[in-house]
């Protein structure tokens, strides 16, 4: 192929091939296959990691050789040959197929059978930029780009630089500790967030508790919200049956559908919430469940009232069983 954009396509084949001699080279990974993409190319290699000194070495080895326009030529010979200088381990693999072998040379870089399409010279491929390393099944995925392909990956990623700079207001160089800074503040904000929060949920849970009065035995705390998140209202069952005896609460997070139900009890009463909320949602066709102490599940809106209702009486049942055991 000629062309700028077209040696990338090329360099579909080629400039692969050069990137599996490298690794072979630098890591003895072998090559266990390669993908050639519209917009970029991978290859998966038998490796555990890849060191960002060895991802640099194999960049920088593959745009000298491509800078230096080394000729690709190509040969034909019998598979007797071709087998023998597998052997030798002048080839790193043969195809499976009978009869002469097409092999590729770059000049005192590779040679290698493959019956793809090639570039006349290394130089036509234009460059190559290693992209991004991810872990996958049987290994690792190297992703490149080659010539305009890689132009255009580094201005993309030159305007994302910039734009980042911008909101940050840092300069490029400056962009890793700030962000660094940033997230170590984040994490103190999200800490002292949380500490408040904590300490909010205990004054709400002690006046909820509060406004109910014991009746047989029993401070039962009903309450729905829509405005809270789940785990706030989660918390705030755990507390509200925390803060004081004989007390057990049926909280409901309503800001979506399905509603989230929570049931938490006080550690003097003698029932456990997780059985008494799975068996009130199976009756709804529905499941949840939890510890004796705090349990949740989820019902469908149109359903709350009804699932409030029944765990209320299971509740006061259980309460009013174990009473008149004691007695």
């Amino acid at each position: 192929m000629t062309g700028s954009e077209g040696s990338i396509t090329c360099s579909s084949t080629r400039d692969n091939i050069c990137c599996l001699q490298f690794f072979w080279q630098e890591l003895h990974a072998p090559t266990i296959s390669f993908h050639l993409g519209e917009s970029s190319s991978t290859i998966d290699l038998a490796a555990g990691q890849l060191p960002h000194d060895i991802l640099e070495r194999v960049e920088r080895i593959a745009n000298e050789i491509i800078g230096e326009d080394r000729p690709v030529t190509t040969r034909s010979v019998p598979r007797g040959q071709a087998e023998a200088m597998l052997a030798s381990g002048q080839l790193r693999k043969l195809p499976d197929i009978q009869g002469a072998i097409r092999l590729i040379d770059i000049a005192d870089c590779d040679n290698n059978a493959c019956g793809g399409t090639h570039v006349r010279s290394t130089g036509q491929i234009g460059g190559m930029q290693l992209r991004t390393v991810e872990k996958v099944s049987r290994g690792v995925r190297v992703e490149f780009v080659c010539g305009l392909r890689a132009v255009r990956a580094a201005r993309a990623d030159l305007t994302v630089l910039r734009q980042t700079s911008a909101l940050l207001s840092a300069g490029a160089t400056e962009l890793a500790p700030t962000v660094a800074r940033l997230l170590t503040e984040g994490k103190a904000i999200a800490k002292e967030r949380q500490k408040l929060r904590e300490e909010l949920v205990v004054f709400q849970a002690a006046k909820l508790a509060s406004e109910e009065p014991i009746e047989n035995g029993l401070r039962l705390v009903v309450r729905a919200w829509k405005d809270r998140d789940r785990e706030t209202v989660k918390l705030l069952a755990s507390r509200t049956a925390a803060a004081a005896a004989q007390t057990a609460v049926i909280f409901c997070a309503s800001d979506a559908d399905p509603v989230r139900v929570f049931v938490a009890r006080s550690a003097d009463l003698d029932f456990n919430c997780g059985q008494i909320l799975r068996e009130a949602l199976a009756h709804l066709g529905l499941r949840g469940g939890g510890s004796a102490d705090l349990a949740q599940g989820e019902v469908p809106v149109e359903k709350e009232a009804d699932l409030r209702d029944s765990l209320g009486d299971a509740i006061c049942k259980a309460v009013a069983e174990t009473r008149k055991q004691e007695r």
